[in-house]
This record gives C-alpha cells, structure tokens and sequence, in this order.
C-alpha cells in the first residue's frame, strides 16, 4: 500500500509541476549526499545508520502572483540510495520463550535479553514535497525577502535485506524490517534572495513545522500514528547569462525530522504484549547543481 501511495503521489507531483511551471519556470537539481536515520525501541532495537544518496527534484522557488507581493512555490523531489552493510543492534534470547503471565513484562524480559549486533544492507528511498503561499515583505528588482506558510509531504522508506543470521531472533526481526512512513507538515517559511549584479545572486530558505506521521512496520502489531516536528534549510548561488533563457544553481540544502516518542506494541513476536516507547530521527544533507529555464 505505501509503495502504491509512493508511486501515485510521485507521478501526480510531477505531472503538477511540470503543468504549471510551462507558464513561467522550471528548475531541474541534481545532487548527492547523506541520509542518517536513528531509530530506537527501548531495550529492544538500536538502529543508526547512513547512507548515500542521489537527489533529483523539480522546483519552483518563487513566483509572484498578479504582480502583487504574494508569491507561490513548490519543489518535488526523489531521493534514491545504493545498498550499503551496516549493524542494528536487536534484543537477542530464545524467541520461544515463554514470559510469565504476572509481573510487569518488560522487567522480566530484560532479565532475558541483551543487545546484539545483527548486519544488514540497509537501502533508503523516498519522495518529499512541498508546497506554499506567501508574501513579500521586501521586493525591489530581483531581491525579495518573504513569509510564507509551507504544506508537504514525505514518504521515506528504509529497507533492509541480504542479512545475517546470527541469532534466530534478531534475524527474525530483520526479515521484518522494512519501515514505511508519511508525513504530512505545516509550519511556516522565509525565502530571500539578493541580486549581487544582473547575473548572479544568492538565494536561501528556511521551513519550520510540525507533522503528522504514520509508521507502519511488520515488527509492530499496528501501525503507528505519532506527531513531531521538522525543518530544511536551503542556501545557493544564482547566475543568468546575459541574453539567456536559461540559468544555473550551486547549492546544498539540509533536512531533518523527528517524531515524539510513542510506545509501540511488538505482540507480533512475543507471546504477550510487549510496549517499549520509539523514537526515530531522519536527516539529510545534499550538495545539488541545477539547471532552470524562462518559458
């Protein structure tokens, strides 16, 4: 289901983007960089890892409404990385063993288990979109300075596969890995940008919010719906050769998001229900070139 919602949402935002930005600009960006994810579940998982990655996106940075000062814009963009080993570290003991019945489950559970480090390649994938409304409070030429409310979403997915069997439980929970997630943001937004002289400029944003997530992984007995916040910040250079419809960016944008802790039930491997709360941070940092055009 999530890599149906994947594909849909991704060829609707690019059908979108490509739709309105015939009527005055589009940037294609290409770059390359991290993709760090740390993900916990008290006494049971240990999960921090990095990948490299590929970005391509489609942007609209800044247009302007009627000739007032409200301006839109919007950004769809794929990132993609390789398999790369990395270890979890998992609960290990025996997964037939029996809790008793009494007690408080995980006092008794961590008589019984210890951490343990389980290898995996790790691949990450994913989609993230954004879209706002705002207006500007500075406009002279090509500077402008504006506030802006920003709505999006993301849909990463973390996969795991060809891992090692150390321990029959662990590698169990391996097998079951897979963590998919969207979100749905809100906060708000500055966007700027300063003409140095005709040709060049430098341009920047910074978004910050809150979210709405649904995790959804077959470690857990139901999917989770948990609330957290975000941010992303973009700074680059701008040149338009003179006499030109096209123009060219250098720039590196970063990303992050958390989500509160929320207990999770992990009855799929137990014989009874186990609770232990979850955590997870994603971040990404991308050095990008791109390329744009005045339709």
């Amino acid at each position: 289901m999530k890599k149906s919602l994947f594909l849909l949402a991704l060829m609707s935002a690019t059908t979108c983007t490509l739709g309105i930005s015939s009527l005055h600009t589009l940037e294609f960006r290409i770059g390359k960089g991290s993709y760090d994810t740390d993900i916990s579940i008290k006494n049971f998982l240990n999960h921090d890892t990095s990948n490299d990655i590929y970005v391509f996106s489609l942007d609209e940075p800044h247009k302007e409404i009627a000739k007032s000062p409200l301006f839109y814009y919007y950004s769809a963009e794929v990132y993609t990385s390789s398999a790369k080993r990395q270890e979890t570290e998992f609960a290990n003991f025996a997964a037939s063993y029996k809790f008793p019945l009494v007690g408080s489950v995980n006092d008794m559970t961590n008589n019984f288990l210890g951490m343990f480090p389980v290898d995996g390649d790790y691949k990450a994938v994913g989609f993230d979109m954004d879209f706002g409304l705002g207006y500007d409070v500075i406009r002279k030429g090509k500077s402008y300075l504006g506030l802006a409310l920003n709505l999006g979403a993301t849909l990463p997915l973390i996969n795991a596969e060809n891992l090692s069997s150390k321990a029959s439980f662990a590698y169990d929970l391996m097998e079951s890995w897979d963590l998919d997630v969207i979100t749905y943001k809100i906060g708000p937004a500055i966007k700027g940008n300063f003409a140095i002289n005709p040709d060049f400029s430098l341009y920047g944003s910074l978004s910050l919010g809150f979210q709405k997530a649904f995790i959804e992984s077959k470690l857990f007995k139901s999917s989770l719906d948990v609330k957290g916040d975000y941010s992303a910040l973009d700074l680059g250079m701008r040149y338009d050769p003179p006499a030109s419809k096209y123009f060219f960016l250098l720039g590196h944008t970063t990303k992050h998001w958390s989500v509160d802790s929320a207990e999770v039930n992990l009855y799929n491997f137990f014989n009874v229900d186990v609770f232990s709360p979850f955590t997870t941070e994603l971040k990404s940092s991308v050095t990008y070139m791109g390329v744009g055009y005045h339709f």
